[in-house]
């Protein structure tokens, strides 16, 4: 007999309290068909925009506060949804539970991992006052408390950084093979583990460098790290910033590309089952547009057509004119 998707049952799951058997029901479930996809999809926005403990020190009071204020704005904003309050109250049940989680992720050395899964934002409070907003399917470690002299994390994937100004002490990002070292200003780092390297700078200056070379930048410039070579470029900051406001931009892009972006977002695989239809370039922009309605668009832009299959969104078509 299979195991019903309750809100308590996605809450936990969110909160990373099922056992691999269990995620697997909820996963099943979630690629069985777009809408049960896109329950799960509100779902996790649900929860993203739920308490999460992003300070290197927890307080029970704050988490009181901020499990009803959660509440109040989510019945204020589900008047109209009886199950996504339904949702927001069994998410409040496993405030605590992820205030824990933090606090077991905090090892021995003092250092800290802040996670985000496919479809999942997170912003991230630093000890210094510094603010991280995490894209989806990324990752930070820092230290709980910064050294004296430096201030120094590790990236992977893409984050938005708001340097508090310390010129006694500089703020460095790693990010495989790139090194992005500032003493206090706003910039993007787009760092996803086998693509290109892009640094972008929104205010304040910005040095960039590899073992072998460095870029210096100002506001609307970027530093491109691709096969071993660092460039410079002027950027476009409404594209780059985009994603914190939910937006997908796409300009020229491949195929084959949007779709890397799709899944990112929306959690779910995505195969092109025609290798002639990977270069078909789009352009478009969608803004917290449900999945079903981007492939409809991409259906109609491109002429594909789109099929899904257990855990899977298969795309096909007969190929296109407009090619990279």
């Amino acid at each position: 007999m299979s195991q019903e998707i309750t809100d308590e049952f996605l809450a936990r799951y969110f909160a990373r309290e099922t056992n691999p058997v269990e995620d697997a029901v909820i996963e099943k479930w979630a690629a069985d068909n777009i809408s049960n996809y896109e329950q799960f999809h509100e779902a996790k926005q649900a929860w993203n925009q739920s308490f999460r403990l992003n300070t290197p020190e927890f307080s029970s009071d704050q988490s009181f506060h901020k499990v009803s204020d959660f509440i109040y704005q989510e019945n204020q904003r589900s008047k109209s949804n009886k199950w996504r309050f339904r949702f927001a109250a069994a998410i409040a049940l496993m405030i605590l539970t992820s205030a824990l989680l933090y606090i077991i992720q905090t090892n021995q050395n003092g250092f800290v991992t802040q996670t985000t899964a496919f479809g999942e934002r997170l912003e991230v409070k630093l000890s210094d006052g510094s603010l991280v907003i995490l894209n989806v399917g990324s990752s930070i470690t820092y230290p709980k408390h910064f050294d004296d002299d430096i201030r120094e994390v590790v990236l992977s994937g893409e984050a938005f950084f708001k340097v508090k100004r310390d010129e006694s002490k500089p703020f460095i990002i790693q990010s495989a093979g790139l090194q992005t070292k500032v003493l206090g200003t706003s910039f993007n780092i787009e760092a996803y583990e086998g693509q290109k390297q892009i640094v972008t700078v929104a205010t304040g200056k910005v040095s960039v460098s590899t073992s072998d070379a460095k870029v210096f930048l100002e506001p609307h410039q970027q530093a491109i790290f691709e096969n071993e070579h660092l460039s410079k470029s002027k950027a476009d900051l409404n594209d780059v910033l985009a994603w914190q406001t939910g937006t997908m931009n796409f300009k020229n892009t491949s195929l084959e590309q949007v779709i890397v972006e799709l899944e990112r977002w929306y959690y779910m695989d995505i195969t092109i089952k025609n290798s002639s239809i990977a270069n078909c370039v789009f352009t478009g922009q969608f803004k917290n547009e449900k999945l079903l309605n981007v492939l409809e668009v991409l259906k109609e832009a491109l002429g594909i057509s789109y099929e899904v299959k257990s855990n899977r969104i298969y795309i096909n078509g007969k190929g296109c004119n407009n090619q990279k």
